[in-house]
């Protein structure tokens, strides 16, 4: 689950500490390939490590560009710190990231770099990768309206900042299939209403883009498509012949000439502006897991902070408290927030205590209603942050 950027989801945290301090990869082998919309990967008998690809995509400019990470074979994978590397050129400002696993507690923190992204994943169940040729990781980018037809953009992994931990906190060996962006094409998927949300069998989905023909047909993977709408060539209106999860699953369009691939996931507004740049930068990319109270443990030691991202989910305005606690669990501090319906802010805990007590060593977060909550371990010397899952009392 995820929401839009407006600024330019294994425990322990000793697992993603290694992982964001690795820099050496045990064994990997890296193929490429491009069939118009699917990669391949060279071998002919299964990969003992971690196979992944990045999926090929042929987007107009203007349009919105849908990054990726597939894991070809199922694997279960407790953590990943995969880096993303690409030319940014051809991309506008903003973006959107997102997590996926089949129980919805996957979490994460995306980065953007000048080179592409910085991502750390965190999977406290291990259930990441255990479904194959799904998306374990998508990032949302726009295409410059200026950007030249013809144009191709690699899109790969940099192994040597790249590590996947198995469900018992050892490396991966890691085989990767990078991807081509390339800039052309009428037919692209921007937003799939209601993204992220639980849809009734029946009940009308909206697919927003361009480039769509009164004879496109759509698949939706987990269940049959029923009805499809010609709205226009920017909306095709479907109904389901049961209900579905619209997080994380495939979406298809196929039109005579093109086709096109989406991964919808949970979109909600970005409220508030970090003071600290590197916080400013990060997208938080949540779980479905939701709290009502939750504590999270103070740093600030150096370079080395902790922030939080809080997002709402639900259409109501949730009033929530942030409270700097001693060790002792004696208050020290209180902040009062309102968090709109299907908003979300991410901030470095001095955004909210600009003067905070020097024994202040625990946050607790109480909340008028279920929201989700994300910690962030960062440190600006290295320009880094990984997830920190908070604990509940």
């Amino acid at each position: 689950m995820k929401s839009r950027f407006m600024r330019a989801h294994f425990r322990g945290n000793n697992v993603i500490g290694t992982i964001l301090g690795a820099a050496l990869v045990t064994s990997c082998a890296i193929a490429s390939a491009s069939d118009g919309g699917k990669n391949q990967t060279t071998n002919t008998t299964p990969f003992p490590g971690l196979s992944l690809k990045i999926q090929d995509a042929t987007i107009p400019p203007g349009g919105v560009y849908q990054l990726q990470l597939l894991v070809t074979e199922p694997k279960p994978v407790g953590a990943g710190s995969p880096h993303v590397t690409f030319s940014s050129a051809a991309f506008g400002t903003g973006a959107g990231a997102s997590v996926h696993d089949p129980s919805g507690e996957a979490c994460g923190v995306a980065v953007r770099t000048l080179g592409g992204f910085s991502v750390s994943l965190l999977s406290p169940n291990a259930m990441m990768g255990t479904t194959g040729d799904a998306a374990i990781m998508t990032v949302d980018l726009p295409v410059r309206p200026d950007a030249q037809t013809g144009l191709q953009v690699p899109v790969n992994l940099d192994l040597s900042n790249t590590v996947f931990l198995d469900s018992t906190g050892q490396p991966y060996p890691l085989q990767v299939s990078g991807g081509n962006l390339n800039i052309g094409g009428t037919l692209n998927i921007t937003e799939v209403i209601p993204e992220g949300e639980t849809v009734a069998a029946g009940a009308t989905i909206s697919i927003l883009g361009a480039g769509f023909t009164p004879s496109a047909s759509v698949d939706f993977e987990g269940a049959n498509v029923v009805t499809t709408r010609f709205v226009s060539s920017q909306q095709l209106d479907v109904t389901l012949d049961q209900t579905l999860l619209l997080d994380g699953v495939r979406v298809r369009i196929r039109t005579a000439t093109e086709q096109a691939f989406y991964f919808p996931y949970f979109h909600t507004t970005e409220i508030g502006h970090s003071s600290n740049q590197l916080v400013a930068a990060a997208d938080p990319m949540f779980s479905r897991v939701t709290y009502t109270v939750a504590t999270l443990p103070w740093t600030r030691s150096g370079s080395a902070f902790t922030g939080i991202a809080l997002q709402n989910p639900t259409t109501n305005s949730a009033q929530v408290t942030l409270e700097l606690l001693t060790s002792g669990n004696q208050v020290l501090q209180t902040v009062n927030i309102s968090l709109p319906g299907k908003s979300k802010m991410t901030e470095d805990l001095l955004d909210y205590f600009p003067q905070p007590a020097a024994n202040g060593a625990v946050v607790r977060i109480g909340s008028s209603q279920p929201i989700q909550i994300l910690g962030l371990q960062g440190d600006t010397g290295t320009g880094l942050i990984k997830p920190l899952m908070v604990s509940v009392p």
